[in-house]
């Protein structure tokens, strides 16, 4: 399991243990980033206001690392909206 194929949904990990682990690992990041961010900035008058928000920040972390890797959200396909677009003919081909 390489780490660029994981990181770009090639090879997501197939186990439950890699899955939990990563989403873990996405989790705390979530939840001590809340605490810096709020931290920085001055909002954490209120230490049980700041906790509870880095809370549900690593909860939605926790869970959307989960459903990205079970693949129950898709990445978005090259090119976007771009391929169902219909191509317009080349200039050479219009005659005056």
């Amino acid at each position: 399991m390489l780490r660029s194929k994981v990181l770009n949904l090639i090879d997501p990990p197939q186990s439950l243990g890699d899955m939990l682990v990563n989403a873990i690992i996405m989790a705390g990041l979530g939840f001590f980033g809340t605490l810096i961010g709020l931290g920085s900035t001055g909002l954490t008058s209120d230490l049980s206001a700041g906790l509870i928000t880095a809370g549900i920040n690593a909860g939605f972390q926790f869970f959307m690392t989960l459903a990205i890797q079970r693949g129950l959200v898709k990445k978005e396909e090259e090119g976007g909206a771009g391929k169902s677009a219909v191509a317009l003919p080349e200039a050479s081909n219009y005659k005056e």
